[in-house]
């Protein structure tokens, strides 16, 4: 592609979005103009140079007005709501989620956008005992009605695919990301390890595929550099089991009986004490790990930091300690891969997966 761009990324203000239009935002020659959309209103004092910043609901039926006024040759789709707030209601969720996803993808058909960047999850494998270690792209995807945030993105992934077979110019790219970590985040994810005491389920691994939230950009500027297609899983090398989470923060790891689990669970959000359910469960029994060989070898990107050290960084800034050495290694030029680590040579997941010895 020649000459700016044009780039529009909903979901702007949040963890990911935040950092994917500063990277944008740092190179208006290649990507520019920018046009940050997302519900929440961003302050003045926090707003970048040579961004547009629009307050804007993904299901507003005029947003291929916004797509045309701005000159967007690019829509980066990442909003979505993954932890749905008290009293919203199923139907809302996925009127959001699907629903607000297919708005914007039609909105960038009309609009005359040559590329749509969907931000998926490794959640549409879905959680189950059956899975394998390392889980490409051509794996089935089990995500089911029990897990809304994961059934929904199938859904929309299957949608943009029907969208692109009947609109062949319209590239589309989905990125099946990991559960992404970096400094400053504080989700539910990450609030299953940062009480006192870690909870898992006996007999179960629990292994964790991360990814570092600048890898995450940094794929997604090079998708739009180069225009590319396709769907690729995005995780770093390696995972992190709950046992070695626990271990590294230097807290007990409580294994309590999965019908135990449940039961709790089940009794803590009748009293309205929790958000999660019996269902999650297997959420952390069954985590999804993604392979990342295509991701390097089609899509030519190799993340820079490993799942482990993603989870340093994440937890170098919790503990507000100063960054982890391995963010020294590439020199902290962005969009450089690390040239290896000392005494360990670079491997793509499914081998580092395959070593943990979960079946």
């Amino acid at each position: 592609m020649s000459g700016p761009l044009g780039v529009a990324v909903t979901g702007a203000a949040g963890f990911v979005g935040r950092q994917l239009v500063a990277r944008l935002a740092r190179e208006p020659d290649r990507f520019g103009p920018v046009l940050a959309l997302d519900r929440t209103e961003i302050p003045p004092g926090q707003r970048l140079e040579g961004v547009r910043h629009e307050r804007c609901d993904i299901r507003d039926p005029q947003l291929v007005e916004r797509f045309t006024a701005h000159g967007i040759g690019a829509v980066v789709h990442l909003a979505c709501v993954v932890v749905p707030p008290p009293g919203m209601e199923r139907r809302t969720w996925y009127e959001i989620d699907v629903g607000g996803a297919r708005n914007v993808a039609e909105a960038a058909v009309q609009a005359g956008v040559g590329q749509f960047v969907q931000a998926s999850s490794g959640a549409v494998y879905g959680y189950r005992a059956e899975h394998r270690m390392a889980l490409t792209e051509s794996d089935p995807r089990y995500a089911e009605p029990s897990f809304p945030y994961a059934h929904h993105k199938r859904i929309v992934e299957d949608e943009l695919a029907a969208l692109a077979a009947r609109r062949p110019a319209l590239h589309t790219l989905v990125f099946r990301i990991s559960t992404v970590l970096g400094a400053g985040l504080d989700n539910a994810i990450t609030r299953l390890w940062s009480s006192p005491v870690v909870l898992g389920i006996r007999g179960r691994m629990s292994a964790f595929s991360f990814v570092w939230v600048e890898d995450v950009v940094e794929a997604i500027a090079q998708g739009l550099r180069t225009g590319a297609s396709g769907t690729f899983n995005l995780a770093g090398d390696g995972v992190m089991t709950l046992a070695e989470i626990a271990a590294r923060q230097g807290k007990p790891l409580v294994e309590l009986p999965a019908p135990a689990l449940r039961w709790g669970l089940a009794a803590l959000r009748r009293l309205g004490w929790s958000s999660i359910g019996p269902e999650h469960v297997a959420f952390v029994a069954h985590r999804p790990v993604l392979d990342n060989r295509k991701l390097r070898e089609e899509f030519g990107f190799e993340p820079r930091l490993t799942s482990r050290e993603a989870f340093e960084v994440w937890l170098a800034a919790a503990r507000g300690e100063p960054p982890p050495a391995c963010l020294r290694r590439w020199g902290g030029r962005r969009g450089s891969s690390p040239a290896g680590r000392d005494g360990e040579a670079r491997r793509p997941v499914a081998a580092l997966a395959t070593a943990g010895g979960e079946g």
